[in-house]
Formats: structure tokens, sequence, C-alpha cells
């Protein structure tokens, strides 16, 4: 069982599993999705062989922590991402200034993201306002996708392109986006398991590679 929190399911885990099942057809794949803070308790119960997605920013529970161990496999910086047409896609960059009268689609206020994009717009004293709110990353590139705003997200959710019409732009001050692989620290991975994390090693660096290529 992997479980995925981020937007390593759209972009680091299919070029995994593609891997993957070539190489072992015979071993089964299943793949849940999640907030970060339940992957985490999954994996710490032992109830997921892997987690692949964000790391928590705050309101950290050691104890499930210390059942996990924590691999980085990358780190990304934050984009807007905006129709192809709209007026700031002319600027190399986007601060938070230039979203004033902007709608900004954005994630849960406990999404770790959030938390990260609410603290960059402080220290700007801008304030951060989602008239939008979508489920998750893809819920915001789709939203702009139809021109309905403008959202913040990790570039990881464009790797694939699958969202034909849109762009990014970089995002200042720069946000770091950590993604993380986690595993029981209690519970050795089984070998199948050994064998996928070798392959979302190898994805992942394939996939930061198209990233530079895009940029």
């Amino acid at each position: 069982m992997i479980g995925t929190a981020g937007p390593a399911l759209v972009s680091i885990l299919p070029v995994a599993i593609k891997d993957f099942h070539r190489r072992w057809p015979e071993v089964r794949i299943e793949i849940e999705s999640d907030t970060t803070r339940h992957l985490l308790d999954k994996v710490a119960a032992n109830e997921v062989d892997i987690g692949v997605g964000t790391p928590i920013v705050k309101d950290i529970d050691a104890r499930v922590m210390q059942l996990c161990t924590i691999r980085d496999l990358c780190e990304t910086a934050l984009v807007a991402v905006l129709p192809r047409r709209h007026p700031l896609a002319r600027h190399n960059a986007i601060r938070a200034k230039d979203l004033l009268d902007q709608s900004v689609i954005g994630l849960a206020e406990t999404s770790a993201t959030t938390q990260l994009i609410a603290a960059a717009f402080q220290q700007a004293g801008v304030a951060y306002s989602t008239p939008i709110v979508a489920a998750n990353a893809v819920g915001v590139c789709s939203l702009v996708q139809q021109n309905v705003g403008i959202g913040l997200v990790n570039p990881l959710m464009l790797a694939q392109e699958i969202f034909p019409g849109v762009i990014t732009r970089p995002f200042r001050p720069r946000i770091v986006l950590r993604t993380c692989l986690y595993y029981s620290k209690v519970h050795a991975p089984a070998p199948p398991a050994m064998r996928f994390i070798d392959c979302v090693e190898r994805a992942t660096k394939e996939v930061a590679m198209r990233l530079k290529t895009q940029t």
C-alpha cells in the first residue's frame, strides 16, 4: 500500500509506478491519497508500506514522528499558476502585492503550503485572502485553467503538463517546499517496498530534470 499527500500523486508516483510495474508486473500496487498528518499516522501504524508527501510545518506529534523514517526526495520553490493570457503573465515573478486585487484560489488552512504562503504574505504586509478554496492542488490548477483565478502551488503539479493553457511564474519571496518519503521505523519495509523506494528515487530525479527543462 502506497500513501501519498500532495503533488507527488500526479508527478513522481506515476513515473515510479510505471518503472516498478514494468520490472515486477506480478506485484499488486494500491495507492491512497490523504492529508500529510493522516499519512504519517498510517505510516507510524504500519497501515501503509510507504508514504510520499510534503512535511507538516507545525503541530507535529513527536510520538508519531519517532515511529517514521523520513528521507528527503526533493525541494521545489512555490510558483504562481495563472492563465496564459492573464495580465500578470508579463511579470517575471509574482509577489504578494501583485495579488492584492486578484482572486487567489487557495488550499485549506491546515495545508502546510497554505501556512507557508500566509507567513510570506504577513511578512510582506499583505493580507492573504482566498475567496475560493480547493480541496487539493489539482483542484487549484483546474480552476486556474478555467480562468477563475490565480493559484500558488508546488511546481510538481505541472511536471506532467496535464493542465494545458496555464503557465507558471516564480513567487517571491522564494518559498521552499520539501517532498519526503516515509516508512515505518519499527517495521522494516518488505523487499517489494524497498524496490519501490528505489523506483521513487529514480522517478524523483527524472521529474526534477523535467521541471528544469520547463523553466
